[in-house]
C-alpha cells in the first residue's frame, strides 16, 4: 500500500462531540515553492501509465515521491496517467520544498456559519461570508443539525433519510431515483 504524505500533513479539527476528522480540504503542497532552474521532462511510457509510483522510483530511486510528483504537475488522479504523457520532474530537494501544513489540531466548531469553518483572507472574502451568515447552506455543506448523512457499518451513506419517513411506515429503502419517479408519475414534481 502507498502511503501518501500530503495526506500525512493535513490537519486535524475536532467536532462539538469531540470526535476529532482529518480536514481533507487543506492544502499541503505548494507549487510556488519550488525552484525550476533543474526540470527534466518524464514522458510516460506503458509500464508506468497509472503508476505515479514507479514514474518516483525511475527518477528519484524513492517511490514515496509519487504524491508530491502528482501536485506538480497539477494531478490529483493517478489513473489519469497515460502513456505518452509528458510530466515536469523537479530535483527531488526543490519537490520536497513544497510539502506544506504540519500536522496542527484546529477547533474549527463545525457549526452552521462560514465563519467557524472558512477564514477569510481579504476584506472582500470577509464581507461575502458576513452576506452568507443567515442564509441555508448550499448543497456541500453538512449542518450540524443535518441527518442524511451518516456513517454505517463503516460505509458512509448519503440521503439514507430523503423522504423522512420512518421506518414503521416504509419497508425498504427509498432511493432519490426512485422518489424522483414516483414524484413525477403524481405530477408533484417536474
Amino acid at each position: 500500500m502507498l502511503n501518501s504524505k500530503l495526506l500525512l500533513l493535513k490537519p486535524f479539527f475536532k467536532k462539538s462531540n469531540g470526535d476529532t476528522i482529518v480536514d481533507l480540504v487543506s492544502n499541503t503542497f505548494d507549487r510556488t515553492k519550488i525552484g525550476l532552474d533543474d526540470i527534466q521532462v518524464f514522458t510516460v511510457d506503458e509500464e508506468t501509465e497509472m503508476r505515479a509510483d514507479l514514474i518516483s522510483n525511475e527518477v528519484y530511486l524513492n517511490i514515496n515521491l509519487w504524491d508530491a510528483i502528482l501536485k506538480f504537475n497539477g494531478i490529483s488522479n493517478p489513473f489519469s496517467i497515460e502513456s505518452k504523457r509528458k510530466l515536469f520532474i523537479p530535483n527531488q530537494s526543490e519537490l520536497e520544498k513544497g510539502y506544506g501544513l504540519s500536522r496542527v489540531l484546529v477547533d474549527k466548531g463545525i457549526k452552521n456559519s462560514y465563519s467557524q469553518v472558512l477564514k477569510p483572507k481579504t476584506v472582500f472574502d470577509k464581507n461575502r461570508l458576513d452576506s452568507l451568515q443567515n442564509k441555508p447552506l448550499p448543497n456541500n455543506i453538512l449542518g450540524n443539525t443535518d441527518s442524511n448523512i451518516k456513517v454505517k457499518d463503516g460505509k458512509i451513506i448519503f440521503g439514507e433519510d430523503v423522504t423522512k419517513v420512518s421506518s414503521e411506515r416504509c419497508k425498504g429503502s427509498v432511493s432519490r431515483a426512485k422518489l424522483k419517479e414516483k414524484l413525477i408519475q403524481n405530477q408533484i414534481f417536474s
